[in-house]
């Protein structure tokens, strides 16, 4: 059975000072294109809040749709990975991917999300999208590594994949250990979740079907890992060794806004979201498998050389 497979980033508005004035801080260090940002007033925002697809790489969107409001307290690993795309002078696009702290310098997320370091910032420690201050702090980026493998792929239907979809990104400076800030561990190699298993993924996507609003407060929700037999038979060839998949329906699935982000037991993590068709067809939902000797060597790999 064939499968279409649909993956992405989220345009966001870039409104307010606060969000403003901490990217634009984040991005000082070493950045070559920093003083753009002054080119922008803080009034002037993405033209488009939503859009279904995304300038840069043409992938679209992707998105938690229900799931629950949750606090950082609860994912103190959870990232937000923002990238800025100038259009013009006065006008710039901000796409927005999730992401897991597995070191308090690195952040993992999907190949597919990662841009140039310095048009890249990371905030940590908020449940709340773009905040800073007593609500979390923004990160500028040293270095982006994706894997060596990764490639996307556009289909004639306007449908696009990626394959070994995941990378590292390293920071300028370190996380602060706290309250509202924490470290995840990946797998073990060859330790997928059994089929079964709930697996937690959270995120800042939009979370409602046939709807354009995104979530400005971190939201979770849980879905059951799949053994990969159904994953094969309902994906077709499409679904490799370096996936994994859970289950997705209208009404709980994972999708626009949440590329990147994590899907993790406790404080152990199985998988990136990646890739999947927003639960419409019932099709599974597909996460990068961090299980996967390939992908396992490379994010170690990324950890220690990555200084």
């Amino acid at each position: 059975m064939h499968h279409d497979r649909v993956l992405g980033l989220r345009l966001v508005k870039l409104a307010t000072t606060a969000g403003y004035s901490a990217v634009s801080r984040a991005l000082r260090p070493g950045s070559a294109t920093r003083q753009n940002m002054a080119w922008l007033p803080i009034s002037i925002v993405c033209a488009t809040a939503v859009l279904e697809t995304f300038a840069l790489d043409g992938l679209l969107d992707e998105k938690i749709i229900g799931g629950t409001v949750t606090h950082v307290d609860d994912a103190k690993f959870m990232a937000q990975v923002i990238t800025y795309n100038y259009e013009s002078d006065k006008n710039v696009e901000i796409s927005s991917c999730g992401g897991s702290l597995i070191s308090t310098t690195h952040v993992l997320t999907a190949g597919h999300c990662a841009g140039k370091p310095t048009e890249t910032v990371v905030f940590a420690g908020s449940s709340d999208f773009m905040k800073t201050g007593k609500r979390g702090s923004a990160y500028g980026v040293k270095d982006i590594r994706v894997h060596p493998k990764y490639h996307a792929v556009y289909l004639k239907n306007g449908s696009s994949y990626a394959n070994y979809d995941v990378a590292v990104i390293k920071l300028r400076s370190a996380v602060p250990l706290g309250a509202k800030t924490g470290v995840i561990s990946i797998t073990k190699v060859n330790a997928p979740p059994k089929p079964g298993t709930p697996l937690t993924i959270a995120g800042w996507g939009i979370y409602k079907t046939n709807s354009d609003s995104s979530s400005k407060q971190l939201r979770r929700g849980v879905y059951t890992a799949l053994s990969r037999t159904i994953c094969s038979n309902k994906l077709g060839s499409t679904f490799t060794e370096q996936e994994i998949c859970t289950t997705s329906f209208p009404n709980s699935a994972f999708c626009s806004g949440d590329s990147g982000g994590p899907a993790y037991v406790g404080t152990l993590q199985y998988g990136i979201v990646s890739w999947g068709d927003c639960g419409q067809k019932y099709f599974p939902s597909v996460l990068t498998n961090l299980a996967n000797p390939e992908i396992n060597s490379f994010v170690r790999n990324m950890l220690k050389t990555m200084q």
